[in-house]
C-alpha cells in the first residue's frame, strides 16, 4: 500500500510499504520528490517522528537537486537522438499502448496518437515485440 502525507515545509511525502524493508529509508529525487520506504507494521508516530527528525537533511537534499528537475532528455516526435551504434525513431500509431522494436541500428518507438510525451503523469501499457 503507498500513501501520501503532506509535511509542512517539505511538502508531499510518499509513503512505500515494503515487505522487504527492515528499517525506516529515505530517498530524495529530482522526479519524484521525497519517499520513504517503510517496513510492514510500522506506527505512523514513529514514520513522523523519523521524518521530523531527518527535515534539515531532506531541505538540503530538495535544494540540491532542484536544479536537476528540469534536465530531464524529452524526446518529441521531431526529435533525433543518435548513439555511436543507434538511431532512436518516434512514431505514433492507433493503439493506447507502447510498442518498441530494437533492429540493426535502429530502435522504433510507437507511441499513443494522441499522447502528450512531455507529460511524466502519463503511463501507457508496455507491449513486447
Amino acid at each position: 500500500m503507498d500513501k501520501e502525507i503532506y509535511v509542512e515545509n517539505l511538502g508531499k511525502v510518499k509513503l512505500k510499504i515494503s515487505t522487504r524493508a527492515r528499517y525506516m529509508r529515505l530517498k530524495v529525487s529530482p522526479k519524484d520528490g521525497i519517499t520513504a520506504i517503510l517496513p510492514e507494521n510500522l506506527p505512523e508516530k514513529y514514520i513522523l517522528k523519523f521524518i521530523h527528525e531527518k527535515r534539515s537533511w531532506l531541505q538540503q537534499s530538495m535544494k540540491r537537486q532542484e536544479h536537476h528537475r528540469h534536465q530531464f532528455t524529452v524526446f518529441t516526435h521531431d526529435s533525433i537522438y543518435r548513439t555511436r551504434s543507434h538511431i532512436l525513431y518516434l512514431k505514433t500509431h492507433a493503439k493506447n499502448t507502447i510498442r518498441s522494436v530494437v533492429a540493426g541500428n535502429r530502435i522504433v518507438v510507437w507511441y499513443p496518437v494522441g499522447a502528450d510525451v512531455q507529460d511524466e503523469s502519463q503511463e501507457f501499457a508496455a507491449t513486447e515485440s
